[in-house]
């Protein structure tokens, strides 16, 4: 499974959400700003300001008399807040005058004042049911309307009021007001720019029309509105949310966050705009401004999801994986129930080595949501790494079982049962999926590639064939089917394929390298360089296809094309110093030395600093015998900072001096060398040949055994316990080695140089007690491993062997002699299942071996899992548990590699 093809399918899922959820957050300031329209709304209801003056009722009766007087007292009662008492009066003359308008129109307005709006609703309409034409009317009416969200007839009495005030500011206004509530955006936009013809300096009209432009994504008019807002009101806070969601829409990203930052500094809570502001950043691709907001997001909000999540996948992109984990769980601490936020912390965990918490997340975000393909993939991978390859089918199982079309979690099992060595299973898994999505490519190109890699040419040629049925130009497809064909012999058939793959996908190099590969078997490297040549015609800097030539030329001997081509990698990589000093080095291998000297002052010339080209020159002098020359070099060389370097050229010192017959200045210089780097085998090697040649082995020893006195790492323990070996001195070492061991416990290069020693002098148990001392700091290191396995199998504990082998075997997985001495064992404990899974994948790596051939057909005569031990003398059959395969490594991959 690749971490990466999980991540990208959670990214594509995220991002599918992403241009809703930028909008939103700039919606959720738009509303903001359009209560602050309806507060503006209501800021003008007057108190009865609109109210004709009262009129006398007309004295015809006694009752008539007093209801006119409740009036002109419930109007006093109304200015001095008594409003209870104000209606009551009001009411009262409503019984005796149920048409009085003015009456009717003052009590709506203490209605509204209360905030009861239908009854203030019906009272505005009994008064326009008299006077259809009152304007208070019309106009208290609309308001009321829009507050009960009723707007088709708010749009329709705010039309009357405007018939009847058609040059009047307020009127048109507040139509555009119930426009742009209806979201009817162009009729909204026209009564702004009307309302402004008449009062071209209202701001909130003028803020209402750049509102009704964004949601028209009219974007430069928008921009213009709000920007003559904010010349007069610079820190109108909405108008400069709204300023930079139309420069961002317009690609004025840098005058998007001039805006934003501005209404940051202004806001209350300058979280949402700061969120905005890193969004942007990253838009961008200005990664570190992004990490900064976010930072600064954080330091007033530490639990922000926003800012916590986006963060975290700043970081898992940049592999900066401890803060991502970090910031993912701060995101998960902040949404416990986010399923991506779950899944993205088990990814991370993974790739950590976290495998533990890794699954403990995976399996959270199952929970969350057990229908989830994406959690059961991501769960699936997590125990696929943790080698619980038969959780990892259950998972799989579970996710077929869920979604029975669904050809992945068959596919995914197929690379489960693939690394196991479980080839039947994974091919029948292959051919189920084939049957649910019969026309994916790339699924049956990975099916023909696992049958490929077990030798099925012909039925792999087959699978090929069908997938080039889906896509007949695919000149990678026609590639691999002319390799089966190849490996079956029809190589004629193989090279007509793949000329009719260079005619149909002329610019692809796969099929020109097929071709070339083949030629270059049949030993026609003529032919094979005409088809490198081909690809370079159309891609002269394919990097692959240089290197091919230099291969060929190389093994032709053919020095000055081979010359060519390195000045051509040159020239692409100007930078690459190996191909820089393959120029002087080639020269050298032709026998034109000075050439090859020539070519090495020149890269020194050109590239003074660098170290490699003066060592190549350096050694080219040697060559030629020029001592002084080389010595001039090297002493440059030893003044650089590099240790490596330094005690190279210490040490090629030595030499020359060596040969100049100056043995005590070759001592000199070996022993600064071994200074720098005391375990440099060449320098003790040179110093020990002077020792030996003045007939002072003892000496020799005595300064050997002072390097490693300070017991710490990269120390020649090893060394000096082979040189005391070879003057018979193993007690002595053993000694020495035994009580720097004692001062430094931990250091793994002593305790293997020591449990060397004990093996040496068969001490097998104590050299044990060494490597455990190792393991229990180093569990799983390989040589460690490798190391103890070979004395528990020289003992005859073969369990312990095999389970140390198997350990070693994650980093070996390529030693054919490994394979064979741990195959072996599984079969004497009759766990032969497991010897057949250790042959084939070493197999893999080593498809030409004779010997792990026969042991795997041997093993498949019968059934695997039943078969007697190999030292067993009774005929009974012993049942064997087939143990888990070990679990991939970094040196291993993870997966079967497809083609």
């Amino acid at each position: 499974m690749n971490c990466r093809c999980i991540e990208f399918r959670l990214k594509q899922e995220l991002n599918s959400h992403r241009s809703t959820s930028e909008m939103l957050r700039y919606n959720k300031l738009i509303w903001a700003g359009l209560a602050v329209i309806i507060i503006f709304i209501a800021c003008s209801i007057g108190y009865a300001a609109k109210t004709a003056a009262p009129k006398a009722p007309p004295k015809i009766s006694p009752e008539i008399v007093a209801a006119q007087k409740r009036f002109e007292k419930a109007v006093q009662l109304q200015k001095a807040g008594k409003l209870d008492a104000a209606a009551n009066e009001y009411r009262a003359v409503l019984k005796v005058a149920p048409t009085f308008v003015p009456a009717l129109n003052n009590l709506g307005l203490i209605y509204l004042q209360k905030n009861q709006l239908s009854n203030a609703e019906a009272a505005f309409t009994r008064a326009l049911n008299t006077e259809p034409t009152n304007e208070f009317a019309l106009e208290q009416l609309t308001r009321v309307l829009i507050s009960r969200n009723k707007l088709s007839d708010a749009r329709r009495y705010a039309q009357k009021l405007m018939n009847l005030r058609p040059k009047d500011f307020d009127a048109r206004f507040l139509f555009g007001v119930v426009n742009l509530l209806a979201k009817d955006y162009d009729a909204a936009a026209n009564a702004f720019r009307d309302a402004l013809h008449v009062n071209p300096n209202d701001i909130a009209a003028r803020y209402n029309l750049g509102f009704s432009y964004i949601n028209l994504k009219k974007w430069n008019e928008a921009l213009d509105s709000m920007e003559i807002v904010l010349k007069r009101e610079p820190d109108h806070f909405q108008a400069l949310m709204m300023a930079a969601h139309a420069a961002e829409q317009l690609d004025k990203k840098a005058k998007a966050l001039e805006y934003l930052e501005s209404a940051a500094k202004i806001s209350k809570n300058p979280v949402p705009v700061l969120e905005n502001i890193a969004r942007i950043h990253y838009s961008m691709k200005n990664e570190a401004k992004a990490v900064e907001t976010y930072e600064r997001i954080l330091k007033l909000d530490k639990n922000n999801f926003a800012a916590n999540f986006d963060l975290a996948r700043i970081y898992y992109g940049k592999n900066k994986l401890k803060e991502a984990e970090t910031r993912f769980l701060a995101a998960v601490k902040a949404k416990p129930n986010d399923l991506n936020t779950r899944l993205f912390l088990a990814l991370t965990q993974a790739r950590l080595g976290k495998q533990k918490e890794a699954l403990e997340s995976a399996n959270a975000a199952l929970k969350l949501d057990p229908n989830s393909k994406m959690a059961l993939e991501v769960c699936g991978y997590v125990q696929e790494m943790q080698s619980k390859f038969d959780d990892a089918i259950a998972t799989y199982r579970k996710w077929e079982k869920l979604y029975p079309k669904d050809a992945a979690p068959n596919t995914k099992m197929a690379n489960v049962y693939t690394w196991q060595g479980k080839k039947d299973k994974a091919f029948a898994e292959y051919e189920l999926a084939i049957k649910k999505s019969p026309k994916d490519v790339e699924l049956i190109t990975n099916y023909a590639h696992a049958l490929s890699r077990d030798n099925q040419y012909a039925k792999a040629y087959t699978l090929y064939q069908k997938a080039l049925q889906l896509k007949p130009k695919d000149g990678n497809l026609m590639s691999y089917a002319a390799s089966c064909l190849h490996r079956q012999s029809k190589t004629d058939d193989a090279i007509a394929l793949l000329k009719k793959a260079i005619e149909a996908d002329p610019k692809n190099v796969m099929p020109y390298n097929t071709l070339a590969g083949i030629y270059r078997e049949q030993n026609k490297d003529d032919l094979a360089i005409e088809q490198y040549k081909k690809i370079l015609e159309f891609a002269p800097k394919d990097i692959g296809t240089l290197l091919s030539l230099v291969s060929i030329y190389e093994s032709k001997q053919n020095y000055e094309a081979e010359i060519e081509v390195y000045r051509k990698l040159k020239e692409i990589e100007p930078d690459n110093t190996d191909y820089a000093t393959s120029i002087p080095r080639l020269y050298d291998r032709w026998g034109k030395l000075d050439e090859a000297v020539a070519e090495a002052r020149k890269l020194v010339e050109a590239s003074p600093k660098e170290i490699i080209y003066r060592q190549t020159l350096a050694d080219l002098l040697v060559k030629k015998q020029d001592w002084d020359g080389a010595l001039k070099e090297y002493e440059v060389i030893a003044n650089d900072q590099n240790t490596g370097s330094k005690a190279y050229a210490l040490d090629q010192m030595g030499d020359i001096y060596e040969k100049q017959g100056k043995p005590d200045k070759a001592i000199e210089s070996y022993k600064k060398a071994l200074e720098i780097r005391p375990d440099y085998t060449k320098a003790l090697d040179g110093l020990s040949k002077i020792y030996e040649s003045q007939k002072k082995t003892g000496e020799f020893h005595a300064y050997v055994k002072t390097l490693i006195q300070p017991a710490t790492d990269d120390l020649p323990y090893r060394y000096f316990y082979d040189t005391f070996k070879k003057a018979g001195k193993v007690e002595e070492a053993t000694k020495t080695l035994e009580e720097l061991a004692a001062k430094s416990p931990d250091n793994v290069q002593l305790l293997m140089t020591l449990a060397s020693a004990y093996t040496d002098s068969n001490q097998k148990d104590k050299a044990v007690e060494q490597y455990k001392r190792i393991l229990s700091k180093k569990p799983n290191d390989p040589w460690v491993n490798r190391s103890l396995g070979d004395i528990y199998k020289s003992q005859g504990k073969d369990k312990e062997a095999a389970e140390a082998y198997e350990i070693a075997r994650k980093t070996f997985g390529f030693d054919v002699k490994l394979a064979l001495d741990l195959g072996s064992l599984y079969e004497k404990l009759g766990q032969n299942a497991d010897a057949l899974r250790v042959y084939k994948e070493c197999l893999n790596y080593n498809p030409a071996n004779d010997e792990l051939k026969k042991k795997i057909a041997a093993l498949e005569i019968v059934d695997p899992t039943k078969v007697p031990p190999a030292d067993s003398g009774n005929a009974e059959k012993s049942e064997s548990k087939e143990e888990k395969a070990p679990a991939p490594t970094e040196a291993l991959p993870a997966k079967p590699v497809t083609q």
